[in-house]
């Protein structure tokens, strides 16, 4: 993209072009990209809402045009000198890197940083690696780092069917948690097959509704995958004191689709703060997590089992026409784990 598009225009704006094959930096690696995700956070950057509306990188030019994607899996083409984890010929996948570099894996090749790349197991296709690669990362910090799981623990996760809520599910059960997911009725044979304890249609009643019954056996975590006041309200209903509530998105739900203003980033960031440090003095406990780079070097042992396997709703082919289609069923929030875009064969 050469310019930055209106809410809502991405996809017309949307342009497949030959730009300068990219060289990596001394701590970076070259890709191949096989294959690479669209996310609601593709279209907010691209957009500049990724901020309730507030852009955080400089609008694209013909010099510069903005290349979308953040999570990709590949074949490392070349490796910087200072690169010492992976070598030509390695299968990798994680992310591109910063949104605010412009360059990112709906291309055929993609620099990014050996710190945020994992080495593919062997038992994932790209596809799948790459529907794991920030949502992975997120799901952990959520669920994993957030909660420090025992066996035992009960734990509700809000959104379980979307691609973090998948991973989220299927890493609670890898710790040896009781899971109650909370998704809509078409998605609740699929949650139930990646071994859920219990499933709440949240269409038909409330999980506050679903879990009043067990008042004598609260929950030790609920983690919100959706964000908005009215699960943070609901969780504190179902949680013991003790226990903890965790959102990656805040009091605001989907926030990249509203235009909130200086003033009203500002309050959410001032809520958030407030509802962190009030908790520890009355709980349960709040917390807000997100991605970071530190998460990589452990999320590498979830896979060791196994055990863990994305849900992919579609595969779209590299071309303009279908990643505009891509771009317009995401935005609705509806998909059902990741979507992806093949671009290069193995």
């Amino acid at each position: 993209m050469t310019h930055r598009p209106k809410k809502g225009e991405f996809p017309n704006d949307l342009r497949l072009t030959t730009v300068v094959k990219p060289e990596p930096r001394k701590n970076e690696v070259l890709i191949k990209v096989v294959s690479a995700t669209i996310t609601i956070d593709d279209i907010n950057f691209a957009e500049g809402a990724e901020l309730g509306g507030i852009p955080i990188a400089p609008s694209p030019s013909s010099k510069k045009p903005f290349i979308p994607g953040i999570e990709l899996s590949g074949v490392v083409e070349e490796i910087g000198p200072n690169v010492t984890k992976f070598n030509v010929g390695d299968s990798v996948f994680g992310g591109s890197g910063s949104p605010l570099k412009r360059k990112g894996a709906w291309a055929e090749y993609c620099c990014t940083k050996e710190k945020i790349l994992i080495r593919k197991p062997d038992y994932l296709t790209h596809s799948e690696a790459a529907a794991c690669a920030l949502a992975g990362v997120v799901a952990y910090a959520a669920v994993i780092q957030g909660c420090n799981l025992q066996k035992r623990h009960r734990i509700l996760i809000v959104g379980a069917s979307g691609g973090i809520g998948t991973l989220a599910v299927q890493m609670a059960i890898q710790q040896g948690a009781y899971v109650i997911a909370v998704c809509s009725k078409k998605n609740k044979a699929l949650v139930e097959s990646l071994g859920a304890d219990e499933v709440i249609d949240y269409t038909s009643t409330s999980f506050v509704e679903a879990l009043s019954k067990e008042n004598d056996n609260k929950l030790d975590f609920v983690v919100d995958l959706v964000g908005g006041k009215e699960i943070e309200k609901g969780s504190m209903k179902v949680l013991k004191r003790s226990g903890t509530f965790i959102t990656i998105v805040g009091p605001v739900r989907y926030v990249g689709d509203k235009l909130l203003g200086w003033m009203g980033i500002a309050k959410l960031i001032m809520y958030i703060g407030w509802r962190m440090f009030h908790s520890q003095f009355k709980g349960p406990k709040y917390r807000f997590v997100g991605a970071t780079r530190a998460t990589y070097p452990f999320l590498i042992e979830m896979f060791k089992p196994h055990s863990i396997k994305p849900v992919i709703d579609k595969t779209i082919h590299f071309n303009e026409k279908e990643i505009s289609e891509a771009i317009n069923y995401v935005r609705t929030h509806r998909a059902t784990g990741r979507v992806i875009i093949s671009i290069n064969h193995t």
